[in-house]
Parts: C-alpha cells; structure tokens; sequence
C-alpha cells in the first residue's frame, strides 16, 4: 500500500500485525510519492493499493501464505 505521511504513521503502529487486520499473507507500507502505475486508487484519501498472488501454498491451519522452509 501506498500512502501519504499521516496514514503511513498510523498503519506503521501495527507494525507486522498490519497484514492480519488486512488478512494478507504480506502488507507494506509505503510514500505515496514511491507508488507506481499498478497502484489503485481507492476510497481512502492518501492510500493506493497493489495486489498480486502469493507464489507460495496456503498454509491450511491458518489460511494465509507462507514460503516453505
């Protein structure tokens, strides 16, 4: 995700926790200035979003993707 200054200090809180709120198996956040054309607008004022498929399984105990070890 990317977004300005005020929304990136308030999601950066959650730290890696931010991906479970989301239920992604990965978030980042990044300066809205850093997003590139894929970004989407969305409702949020200040936030665009990318989002692509993990290359990685599903974990079928807790549903999100982890690489394998």
């Amino acid at each position: 995700m990317f977004c300005d200054e005020n929304l990136a200090g308030i999601l950066n809180r959650l730290k890696e926790e931010l991906r479970f709120v989301l239920i992604v198996s990965r978030a980042s956040v990044n300066s809205i200035e850093s997003a590139n054309g894929a970004a989407v607008e969305t409702e949020v004022d200040g936030l665009k979003v990318t989002v692509s498929a993990s290359g990685y399984s599903k974990c079928d105990v807790v549903g999100i993707i982890v690489p394998s070890r």
